[in-house]
């Protein structure tokens, strides 16, 4: 890595069920730029995910208090 430049910070949100296309574009992110810092923000009710590289940091909307989009109405259109 050039010392006179910080690491690329990659992020991206998305719910449950796009996380595998958010890892993929992640790993791409990656394959590219190894000192990239990914990181995807799920905003979707907390559960079970395993992601397979560690580099990928995944945070849940929940755990940051992100505000009240898991408690939305289910009338809002997704921007997935």
């Amino acid at each position: 890595m050039n010392e006179s430049r910080l690491p690329a910070a990659v992020f991206t949100a998305c719910s449950v069920n796009y996380l595998s296309k958010a890892v993929a574009m992640c790993t791409s992110v990656l394959t590219h730029d190894p000192y990239a810092q990914p990181v995807i923000l799920v905003v979707d009710r907390k559960c079970d995910v395993t992601i397979d590289d560690a580099r990928i940091e995944l945070l849940w909307a929940e755990d940051i208090d992100f505000p009240t989009i898991v408690e939305a109405p289910s009338n809002i259109t997704s921007s997935n």
